[in-house]
């Protein structure tokens, strides 16, 4: 009995010993002003939630070479700036005689930017300095291959970085980009280098971006006896980047080769004389041509907006293409109009400026979860409920942020638009007839005598499939104009008609642009990213790098 006593003490004493607590780094962003002479001024953006007894943070600044840092700045989320110590850190100190000081450590090749962390709990520290000869100059390009991010113990919830010139618009025409050691994005947007995360850091992670800059841009103060193609070529090594320069060999070869294949065989005759049936095949299901279509006043193909624009792409391909990727701009335009009929989208007023964008919880009824393209409207309400976050209300760059990152999903989204069971031949003429009547019924809205009475529901899918044509804020108008009691007979309308109309249209208009040119990017970047032009990162790769060491808490 002593012994059973004996061991379940110590059991009891083991259970009582809490686990050591670990600082969790919640995110990092870097941003990078390069200067002509090749120096940058970094800004770095450190959200730890500080835990267990570690008296300071170290970032590994090694490998430098000729590279060197200086002008070092630290401060935190209460607007301190942190006293400097130079190079005089000394890391053997109590948490106390750390908080609210900075320093360097000297290291064989490099530093260690070190700043005591203060308290527990989260904390925002912004950590800045200049570290000159980032840009070096090679005999075919300028550029660098740099580590700015190190493996941490933990890992890192969210990363971004963002470099741009100083007087530069960066394109790319004169900027090539590479990624290395995280999975994730890099794209030249916005006149600037951006290289952000899609998963979280493991404790293997790094960041090692990798750019090439046309001649001319800079004057770097560095120069290496060597060519920027060496030091590509080298960290593309063990990569999953392949040789830009065989794939585009190969697709001339191939694309040659085709040409001669259809003139030998003579296809492009077919092929106008498949365009010609076409046509013809397109006025008989229309009925003459597309103006000849005789009005329709109900709700075409029982509201089913994929089908509709399917269908629309198949007769009036030119129309629906024109200033939109393949009409996906205003499928989305119009879920975004019948989520807010169903209450999931609000406008709401404010004491000053614009109104907020806010996401209600989403309410179907038992007719709704019946309807054919529910599930892509659903995705629609998803995408921008994930982005709003935790408090609803949807800001500009709250948006703008999650479809950057979230390229593949809309791109994947887009891709499920199309249906490939229809076509020409499979259409029904009035199905076609009922799409392109209800649009020339709302083009001609106000030459109309008999409208009919308002009824609620049926003027509120008007104005949904407004926005699939392409023509909401002109139908929108025409309503205003001759139709005033149906603002006061909706109650979503009623919300649109208290504030500006052109805040609802440019709402609109802003998230399909944000949705179309984050699909854009990654469809780009799967053709392009092999040459330089962003895309894909690699997790292997990337040797060569300058930077590196190891970040943490101790």
């Amino acid at each position: 009995m002593r012994r059973l006593g004996f061991i379940l003490g110590v059991v009891l004493l083991c259970l009582s010993v809490p686990s050591l607590a670990q600082s969790e780094v919640e995110s990092v962003r870097i941003d990078v002003e390069l200067q002509d002479d090749g120096s940058a001024f970094v800004r770095e953006v450190w959200e730890i939630d500080v835990a267990g007894s570690i008296t300071e943070w170290y970032l590994g600044k090694e490998n430098l070479g000729k590279m060197d840092i200086h002008d070092l700045s630290v401060s935190d989320e209460s607007g301190t700036t942190y006293t400097s110590e130079g190079t005089n850190w000394d890391i053997d100190r109590t948490r106390e005689k750390k908080a609210f000081r900075c320093g360097l450590v000297r290291k064989p090749d490099g530093y260690e930017i070190c700043w005591g962390v203060g308290s527990n709990g989260p904390h925002s520290y912004i950590v800045s300095y200049t570290l000159t000869g980032l840009v070096k100059g090679y005999s075919d390009k300028d550029g660098f291959n740099h580590m700015f991010i190190t493996t941490t113990d933990n890992g890192i919830d969210d990363v971004s970085l963002t470099i741009r010139k100083n007087g530069t618009i960066l394109t790319t025409e004169n900027t090539l980009l590479w990624g290395f050691g995280f999975n994730g994005e890099a794209e030249v947007i916005d006149g600037a280098a951006k290289y952000w995360s899609t998963e979280r850091f493991s404790d293997r992670s790094r960041l090692i971006a990798l750019i090439g800059f046309e001649k001319g841009i800079f004057h770097p103060e560095i120069t290496e006896d060597k060519t920027f193609e060496q030091v590509k070529n080298k960290a593309l090594k063990g990569s999953s980047y392949k040789n830009g320069k065989d794939f585009l060999s190969n697709l001339v070869d191939f694309l040659l080769f085709a040409m001669l294949g259809l003139i030998s065989l003579g296809i492009v005759g077919g092929l106008i004389w498949v365009e010609i049936s076409n046509r013809k095949r397109r006025k008989e299901l229309l009925g003459g041509k597309e103006s000849d279509v005789e009005w329709f006043r109900g709700v075409p193909v029982g509201g089913d907006l994929r089908k509709s624009l399917n269908i629309m792409k198949l007769i009036s391909p030119k129309t629906v293409s024109r200033n939109s990727l393949n009409g996906s701009d205003k499928l989305i335009a119009a879920y975004m109009m019948r989520l807010f009929y169903r209450g999931a989208f609000q406008l709401v007023p404010q004491l000053e400026g614009d109104p907020a964008f806010k996401i209600n919880e989403l309410t179907l009824t038992n007719d709704d979860v019946s309807g054919p393209d529910l599930n892509m409207e659903l995705d629609i309400y998803n995408f921008f409920k994930e982005a709003a976050g935790e408090d609803t209300i949807l800001q500009k760059k709250e948006l703008k942020r999650w479809a950057n990152k979230h390229g593949k999903m809309i791109y994947n989204w887009q891709n499920k638009i199309k249906d490939s069971s229809m076509s020409l031949k499979t259409l029904k003429a009035r199905e076609v007839r009922e799409v392109f009547g209800l649009k020339k019924f709302l083009k001609d809205f106000t030459l109309i005598q008999d409208r009919g009475a308002v009824e609620v529901g049926l003027w509120n899918n008007y104005l949904v499939f407004a926005s699939l044509y392409g023509i909401a804020e002109q139908v929108y108008k025409d309503f205003k104009k001759v139709c005033p009691e149906y603002f006061t007979l909706s109650k979503t309308m009623e919300q649109f008609n208290n504030t500006n109309p052109t805040i609802l249209w440019s709402t609109v208009n802003e998230s399909t642009r944000y949705f179309n040119r984050a699909a854009t990017s990654y469809a780009a970047s799967r053709s392009s990213a092999l040459g330089g032009g962003g895309g894909h990162t690699s997790f292997g790769g990337g040797g060569g790098f300058s930077g590196g060491g190891h970040s943490g808490g101790r």
